[in-house]
């Protein structure tokens, strides 16, 4: 790990520049200053309501709250081997192009329109010996904070605070060391500020080479006409003057940071009109010469110095200006650019001010709007439960409001970021591995690293700036002297790091059991191609539908009972396949009714083909629930199973909803489906007699007059969402 402040920004953004174009995959994590608005603030919303109307909760919390910490991890494949899955041993293969005559895994399409990786970007990145291992990763942790001059305001969430607390998170260097941002727009005119401020100096220093007319020469703006304005400025000329005629003495090359740049004479402390009086009669008379205020006081300092002096005094001026635009104004800005550019499929134009290593890689004369098109396949973005953290880059870096309705937010992420993969929905919806619902990211990350083909190494910049490698198979070592534990979960790299390996597993387990018969699904048989290794869906077309299909390319996790679906601006998709027409929503239910009740209803069903009817118990509140039919489709290649795995979902949606209305006869049951479209047209779903006589007589329960159904106070309720199984 690295942790990156203002100190090593620009060293290790270039690192990170330097290593992002030969990337198989980013993964992105961050910590907030809050995820959560508080109670007063924010409105509880419904269970069953759509994405699009929480939005505009949810859209408040990254544009209150700050980003602290963003951890970016660089997934690179460097493998020369592949593990065999059934014998454990590991065998030597050359990274070549598959063969496209054979039967391809998904994602490994025979038509490939994403433009390949130029030869240099198809070796290692780096000379690092890895010793065997498939995968290696660059680990930037960035402190950010906005800067000075920035609008924004830090607001602390007091829970959030306390956990990262817990975490050692050092607010101390957060808060001193952050380094600054700015969003697009503001960073776009900072820079076409600096490079017209730069081109205009160099076309003034040609000016000024030319000696003044006399005209020129004589000519003065100002006129002193108190005596004492006068009597200062005669001894300051006489002053300066008098140093003039002195003999230069010798520079001192032995001094901290290089030779000297001349000798330097500070004239007498003053207002600023004598100042601009004096400014203008000794460029006047001694063009040579270069002035300039001193700092942190009223006096102005007059250099004399050689050609030589000159230039090597430009030459810092000029350092110190690109690097007090790289740390103190755009900042992370420039970090988040690349990420964007490489995600999009364009080169990174390293000769630009944004994103040059240094100032002497600028191409001044470079037309910064023209247009080159992508070039490169667009790296995947991948983060873990990371719709939040998608929506906080927009607000720090974008814009600071985000768009007003969902539909665009979602437009605004592709833009930026076209292929975005969730390991949370990876492992709820694509893992042929079952996580006993414990998709926690630290837990996951136990689960999945055992599993994956080939060690990752980890790689670290030593106290000498050489790297350093480590396998974080679970030994990994601990950080360097001032830096965090390298396990530290909750810092952002690490979580970042923890959301690639899981990624790396997930996809490995997916490609494996895709379709057993077919044996070039399976990982340990994918022919490693460069840049990706076995992911070879990472190399599909952007819109490859089998790509979608098996690893949920562009579908984010919410923490609700749908998911975000980035590809189609309408509409979301229900979690853990469920349908709105398979769901049923039951409403106006006696309070009494518990968990249990509804469990016993809906157990003990088989489809006419003597499959058991599996299900999930999610409740509205006290008296609306809903349960959902959650046959999980067969992901196989074959379209006729796959619409007979929908006409079996759609029978045991027709069996739960018959066993509902038998059971709670009295209150509303209607599909999912049927209640959005009675929400969008305004109307009601459920009768308000039925809710009133439920409330009477939990009433009558509590005085121990009532129904038999109602639980006694021995019992408490257990309305919690529930999967289950026959």
């Amino acid at each position: 790990m690295v942790i990156v402040t203002k100190s090593n920004f620009i060293e290790q953004s270039n690192d990170f520049l330097a290593h992002l174009p030969t990337a198989a995959f980013v993964a992105v994590d961050e910590e907030m200053t809050g995820i959560t608005l508080p109670s007063s603030n924010s409105r509880r919303s419904s269970k069953d309501e759509p994405p699009h109307l929480q939005y505009q909760d949810l859209k408040k919390v990254p544009e209150t709250y700050s980003i602290i910490q963003l951890g970016i991890s660089l997934f690179h494949y460097t493998g020369n081997r592949l593990e065999t899955v059934d014998t454990g041993s590991s065998m030597e293969r050359q990274a070549q192009p598959a063969d496209r005559s054979s039967t391809s895994a998904p994602g490994n399409s025979s038509t490939d329109n994403s433009t390949q990786p130029q030869s240099n970007q198809n070796s290692a990145p780096s000379n690092v010996e890895h010793g065997g291992a498939d995968w290696t990763v660059r680990r930037y942790n960035f402190f950010s904070f906005p800067g000075k001059d920035s609008d924004r305001s830090v607001v602390l969430n007091p829970g959030a605070v306390a956990f990262l607390h817990q975490h050692n998170i050092s607010f101390d260097k957060w808060t001193k060391e952050g380094i600054p941002f700015q969003q697009r727009s503001k960073a776009n005119e900072t820079l076409e500020h600096y490079l017209k401020k730069q081109l205009a100096a160099d076309a003034e220093k040609k000016d000024t080479q030319q000696q003044p007319t006399v005209e020129e020469a004589s000519r003065r703006k100002l006129h002193l006409r108190r005596p004492e304005d006068v009597d200062f400025f005669s001894r300051t000329m006489a002053g300066l003057r008098g140093w003039l005629d002195s003999p230069v003495p010798p520079p001192d090359l032995e001094q901290e940071g290089g030779p000297a740049e001349g000798a330097c004479y500070m004239l007498p402390e003053c207002n600023s009109f004598l100042r601009r009086a004096l400014y203008e009669s000794i460029q006047q008379e001694y063009p040579s010469l270069i002035l300039e205020k001193a700092p942190n006081s009223y006096r102005i300092c007059v250099w004399r110095l050689s050609d030589e002096e000159k230039e090597r005094r430009e030459l810092r001026l000029k350092k110190e200006a690109w690097e007090k635009l790289i740390v103190e104004q755009v900042g992370l800005y420039r970090i988040f650019y690349a990420l964007s550019q490489a995600a999009r499929g364009f080169a990174l134009d390293r000769d630009t001010p944004l994103l040059a290593a240094t100032i002497d890689d600028v191409d001044w004369d470079k037309e910064l709007s023209l247009y080159r098109g992508p070039k490169h396949r667009k790296i995947p973005i991948v983060v873990h439960n990371g719709f939040m953290d998608l929506c906080f880059l927009l607000s720090h870096f974008v814009a600071p409001q985000l768009p007003d309705s969902l539909s665009k937010c979602k437009e605004v992420i592709r833009w930026f970021f076209p292929v975005v993969y969730d390991t949370k929905i990876l492992a709820l919806e694509y893992s042929p591995v079952h996580y006993n619902d414990n998709t926690r990211l630290g837990a996951l990350f136990q689960r999945v690293k055992s599993q994956i083909e080939g060690r990752v190494d980890v790689l670290r910049v030593g106290p000498d700036n050489s790297l350093q490698t480590h396998d974080d198979g679970g030994s990994a070592s601990s950080a360097s002297a001032g830096q965090a534990p390298a396990e530290e979960e909750h810092f952002a790299d690490y979580d970042a790091y923890m959301t690639g390996v899981c990624f790396l597993g997930i996809c490995q387990s997916i490609l494996r059991t895709a379709d057993p018969s077919n044996s070039s699904t399976q990982s340990s048989g994918v022919v490693a191609r460069p840049n990706v290794g076995t992911l070879v869906h990472l190399l599909a077309p952007v819109y490859d539908p089998q790509v979608r299909k098996y690893f949920g390319r562009n579908i984010l996790y919410q923490m609700s009972i749908y998911n975000l679906d980035l590809e189609d601006s309408e509409r979301d998709p229900l979690c853990r396949g469920m349908r709105s027409e398979t769901t049923f929503r039951v409403s106006s239910i006696d309070p009494s009714i518990t968990t249990r009740d509804i469990v016993n209803c809906v157990s003990g069903l088989y489809d006419k083909g003597g499959r058991p009817i599996n299900f999930e118990i999610i409740w509205v509140d006290d008296t609306t629930f809903m349960v959902a039919a959650t046959y999980r489709v067969r992901r196989s290649e074959n379209n006729n199973d796959e619409a007979n795995d929908e006409a079996i979902l759609q029978e045991h949606g027709e069996l739960i909803q018959y066993a509902l209305k038998r059971r709670f006869d009295s209150s509303t049951v209607i599909s999912l489906e049927e209640h959005l479209q009675n929400s969008e047209l305004g109307v009601e779903t459920g009768a308000t007699d039925n809710t009133l006589s439920s409330l009477a007589k939990r009433l009558l329960g509590w005085i121990g007059i009532g129904s038999e159904n109602i639980s006694s106070a021995a019992e408490p309720l257990a309305k919690k969402r529930r999967l289950g199984s026959n």
